[in-house]
C-alpha cells in the first residue's frame, strides 16, 4: 500500500467551479478539481496554488480550507481541499490536462462517478462546498524549521 498527500482547490468564479479533465493514462478523460501531490517541505496551501497554476494557468488566492479527506482503499491518500478564487490569468489546459471547464456546483452531484478521479472524495467535497463549510486557513498549524 502506498500513501500520498494531495493538495487540491475548488476554484470558484461567478457561482461556478473549475474542473480539469485529466490527460494521464491512469485517469484519462476523468474530471477532477485542480490539484496534485504535495512536494517535500511544501505547505498544503502553497501546493494547491502551484497545482492550480500548473494545471490551469490561473493564479489563485486561497480563501479557506474546505476539509481534509482521508481515503484508504488500494492506496492511502490524504487530500487537503481548499477554496480559492482566481486573481490573474485565463484558464487553459496546462500540464497533463486535456480540458478545463466551469461547472455549476449543483450539477456536480449528478455527474457519473465513473468520470471522477476519486468519486468518494469528489462527492464529499462537493457536498461540503454546497453546505457552505469553510475553515480558516489558520486551522493548519505550520510547525518545524521549514515553516517560517
Amino acid at each position: 500500500m502506498e500513501m500520498r498527500i494531495y493538495a487540491t482547490a475548488i476554484v470558484e468564479k461567478d457561482g461556478k467551479i473549475l474542473l480539469v479533465q485529466e490527460a494521464k493514462q491512469k485517469n484519462f478523460q476523468k474530471w477532477n478539481y485542480p490539484g496534485g501531490t504535495m512536494e517535500v517541505t511544501e505547505k498544503a496551501w502553497e501546493a494547491a496554488k502551484r497545482e492550480v497554476f500548473e494545471e490551469t494557468k490561473l493564479e489563485v488566492e486561497i480563501t479557506a480550507l474546505l476539509g481534509v479527506y482521508n481515503s484508504i482503499g488500494k492506496n492511502h491518500s490524504i487530500r487537503f481541499v481548499f477554496v480559492a478564487k482566481p486573481i490573474a490569468g485565463t484558464e487553459e489546459a496546462g500540464d497533463n490536462i486535456l480540458a478545463v471547464r466551469w461547472a455549476d456546483p449543483a450539477e456536480l452531484k449528478d455527474l457519473d462517478p465513473a468520470h471522477h478521479v476519486n468519486p468518494l472524495v469528489f462527492e464529499a467535497a462537493v457536498a461540503d462546498y454546497l453546505k457552505g463549510i469553510r475553515y480558516p486557513l489558520e486551522i493548519i498549524r505550520e510547525m518545524g524549521k521549514h515553516n517560517k
